[in-house]
């Protein structure tokens, strides 16, 4: 499977809140979203997998820097 494409956040309606969008990859059947805090020292969590390309995700601290990665599940297993 290879990674979804176009991996868009946009900020929420609410403080804390990211909604992060990407094109549907062909063949996948869910999606893992994963997201860190923006420094060298911080580690990658799992946020959610989802079945659409799309996420709305709470509870982050206004005025932190992340960053978020995705990839596309299908019947092989996990992309990239």
């Amino acid at each position: 499977m290879p990674a979804p494409a176009s991996f868009l956040a946009e900020m929420g309606n609410l403080d804390g809140e990211i909604h992060l969008t990407w094109d549907t990859v062909y063949g996948a059947s869910s999606y893992e979203v994963q997201y860190k805090e923006h420094i060298d020292t911080a580690s990658w969590q799992t946020v959610k997998v989802v079945t659409q390309s799309k996420l709305t995700v709470p509870g982050l601290v206004s005025g932190k820097s992340y960053a978020f990665r995705g990839r596309a599940i299908g019947p092989n297993g996990e992309g990239p």
